[in-house]
């Protein structure tokens, strides 16, 4: 089940995103070269003897690697490239969404608890895409960022940080997380449902949703 699953849906999913999001740099397409700061920042990062990787090499790789349903190999990959080259925007998006899909099919088909670590990843991913961003996200950006971030909460509610869960569970709401009956019925969050701080996050939710429709309710004023 979980390996038809990954052949299917992350290879739909990353190998999609793969095709949109540019590999090299603007400023190597455009001919400009890296900025030379940040080579030596990586360079310095390398250990010695570790394998130095090309980033159009290393994508190619882990669509090759999705296209033969070999999931693990292709998330190794892309993590290894992330860590020699942290400022990598798209290689850390692609890592987010590939530890979001494997951690999602986990939780949904196996033990809820072995999706944690994909789950913390992806997050710590989106994170540091939305610090390089200062917060200003796409879109669809900004709603893998939202996600991650409820996630996050979830799989801190499962370990029984309740405390913690629930300040990322805000944070995941003033990210733009607004998918009210999915929160309503989380099993995730059956530790902390009682919670008088939960509610008040459903309310939160909810007040947002209400004022969000009444915002697209009102006439459009052309200027």
């Amino acid at each position: 089940m979980f390996e038809t699953f990954v052949r299917r849906l992350v290879a739909a999913a990353i190998i999609g995103a793969l095709g949109v999001l540019p590999c090299a740099s603007a400023s190597a397409r455009q001919g400009g070269g890296e900025d030379p700061k940040l080579e030596k920042q990586e360079a310095e990062k390398e250990k010695p003897g570790e394998q130095k990787l090309d980033p159009q090499k290393a994508m190619d790789e882990v669509r090759e690697l999705l296209q033969a349903g070999e999931p693990d190999k292709a998330l190794a990959k892309i993590e290894a490239l992330v860590k020699q080259q942290p400022e990598n925007r798209n290689a850390r998006l692609i890592a987010a969404q590939l530890n979001h899909v494997v951690g999602m099919e986990i939780a949904q088909n196996e033990k809820r608890e072995d999706a944690n670590k994909y789950l913390f990843a992806c997050a710590a991913h989106m994170r540091v895409v939305h610090k390089q961003a200062e917060g200003k996200l796409e879109s669809r950006i900004a709603d893998l960022y939202a996600t991650a971030i409820y996630n996050e909460a979830c799989s801190l509610a499962v370990e029984g940080k309740k405390e913690k869960a629930l300040q990322v569970l805000e944070e995941s709401i003033d990210a733009g997380f607004d998918e009210l009956e999915v929160l309503e019925k989380d099993e995730d969050f059956k530790s902390v449902a009682g919670e008088a701080k939960f509610k008040e996050l459903v309310e939160k939710l909810k007040s947002k949703i209400e004022l969000k429709k009444k915002i697209e309710k009102l006439p459009r004023v052309d200027v």
